[in-house]
């Protein structure tokens, strides 16, 4: 009997055993695939070798919360990613190795494709794959204050302890891989042939090439270009190639004389399925900041998608946007999120628009084309431009994101075709057109009540209970010492003064004029 009591503590005492010794391992393998809890402490010296995704969090933030398990899951699946990138990376740069010498070498930063350039494959030799790190900004105040942090979460990323870019793309697990992927990859591409070129071309919206360059003579133009790059290669590619590899590149497009336009290097811009050729003398290559403005005006297609990973970039361009409201998305046929044929129609005609739009002002267009699934961000077009997306859609407006004023065609005026379209938008333009919304005092009001009944209305469907006790108690409890307070004189007053008379005295109120106390005292 004895022996029967104590065989059943036998297995317990050698699973707590076991657990004892691999909680360690355990917790070390998680700590491995985990975000980097980063302080002011550690933050220099940890972030000081290879790159760091990094958020900057509050913990009573509802969008950090929403990020957290997210971040965790990008964390746990960003070293397998990365292998893969940094073998396909090797593999390329070692086929490519045996096609043609470089063509440019005075710069090691630029991609050559051979493997003592490979960056993603040294980075995995050397150990310093992506990480991604987190700091609480409450707890860590000086470096929220060191970064600029203005609101949570906001995303940074790093490279060996320099601050890069800003995260720009979706906050899902696919969207932070595929920003680590990015950001992984040399920041300028050398293409070797017009293959390559059209590669790289259907891998991105908008590609920057610079053509017949010598960084060897033109150091100004290179440290601009390899600087805008680095900046912005999570939004546009960069690359370099010869006058050969372009010429060949462009026959492909029945364009094969834009390479003998300029003697010299040119920029090449590609996108739309087409190439625009650029003088470099003439975008100010050499020049910081009016290359950087020449690349965000630049670096979208005629036709953008409006997301939540555009959204930031998209809004702060400085120019208004031309938006087509759809009631699904482009690439779910034959689901429920199918877009509907009306739809369809009106986006082929809003991207001809837009090819036009884009033809005409050049590299410096008064608007950016873009559509949006409505149907997914409901609420957002419901508050900013007071659109039913269960009735309104399709449907075309122009907004300004800087004064929040929006332009809808007057009733009658045809915006379902190509010169339609058109039509809008220079009537917008030309401000025959009166704006809607804003950020004035009326407007605010109006939103804030807006939102105020939104809430009201869903705790009502929610919870009844709950909205009785909050919204319905009180007002009748307020009403209830409105009624029944106040004397007859005070009612009599109140109704005098509804339609402008003046209520004559009582005894109290004139013993109390006359100096001696009323009653009430």
């Amino acid at each position: 009997m004895v022996a029967l009591r104590q065989s059943p503590s036998l297995p317990l005492a050698l699973l707590l055993a076991m657990a004892l010794v691999a909680a360690p391992m355990m917790m070390q393998l998680a700590a491995a695939h985990s975000p980097v809890e980063l302080t002011e402490a550690n933050f220099d010296e940890l972030t000081s070798e290879g790159d760091w995704i990094i958020s900057f969090t509050a913990p009573w933030c509802g969008h950090c919360k929403s990020l957290a398990p997210v971040w965790i899951q990008a964390a746990a699946q960003l070293p397998s990613h990365m292998a893969g990138v940094a073998a396909a990376a090797a593999a390329n740069a070692k086929s490519q190795e045996s096609v043609a010498k470089p063509a440019f070498s005075c710069d090691s930063e630029l991609w050559t494709t051979t493997p003592s350039s490979n960056k993603p494959a040294n980075a995995a030799a050397g150990g310093q794959m992506m990480r991604l790190g987190k700091v609480d900004c409450t707890a860590q105040a000086a470096l929220g204050e060191r970064f600029g942090i203005r609101g949570y979460p906001t995303i940074k990323h790093f490279s060996a302890g320099q601050y890069v870019s800003d995260f720009r793309a979706a906050r899902t697990v696919d969207g932070i891989l595929e920003f680590a992927e990015r950001v992984s990859l040399p920041s300028i591409a050398q293409v070797l042939n017009g293959a390559a070129i059209t590669v790289l071309a259907n891998g991105a919206e908008a590609v920057f090439v610079l053509v017949d360059h010598n960084p060897c003579e033109q150091e100004d133009v290179e440290r601009v270009f390899l600087h805008t790059a680095k900046t912005l290669q999570t939004q546009v590619a960069f690359a370099v190639a010869t006058r050969a590899a372009f010429a060949e590149y462009a026959a492909t497009l029945s364009q094969a004389d834009l390479a003998s336009k300029f003697p010299g290097s040119f920029l090449a811009v590609l996108k739309d399925g087409k190439a625009s050729v650029f003088d470099a003398d003439k975008i100010n290559l050499d020049d910081q900041e009016r290359f950087e403005l020449f690349v965000s005006s630049n670096r979208f297609p005629a036709m953008a998608e409006l997301s939540s990973a555009t959204y930031p970039t998209l809004t702060t361009e400085g120019k208004p946007l031309t938006i087509v409201l759809v009631n699904g998305a482009m690439k779910q046929a034959g689901t429920i999120n199918e877009m509907s044929g009306p739809s369809k129609k009106l986006l082929a005609q809003a991207r001809q628009a837009a090819l036009a739009s884009s033809e005409a002002d050049g590299s410096k267009p008064y608007t950016q084309f873009v559509w949006m699934n409505a149907k997914l961000f409901n609420r957002f077009v419901s508050d900013s431009f007071d659109v039913n997306p269960d009735k309104d859609l399709p449907l075309i407006l122009v907004w300004n994101p800087d004064t929040a004023q929006f332009w809808r065609a007057p009733a009658g005026t045809p915006t379902d075709t190509k010169q339609g379209i058109l039509q809008f938008v220079q009537d917008v333009r030309a401000n025959r057109i009166p704006p809607l919304g804003g950020n004035g005092l009326l407007e605010r009001g109006r939103k804030i009540g807006k939102a105020a009944l939104s809430v009201f209305g869903n705790l009502y469907n929610d919870h009844p209970v709950m909205f009785f006790a909050v919204c319905v108690l009180p007002i009748m409890f307020v009403a209830m010492l409105v009624m029944g307070g106040g004397d007859d004189a005070t009612q009599q007053a109140a109704a005098a003064a509804s339609i402008g008379a003046t209520p004559a005295p009582t005894d109290a109120a004139a013993t109390t004029a006359a100096g001696k106390p009323s009653k009430q005292d």
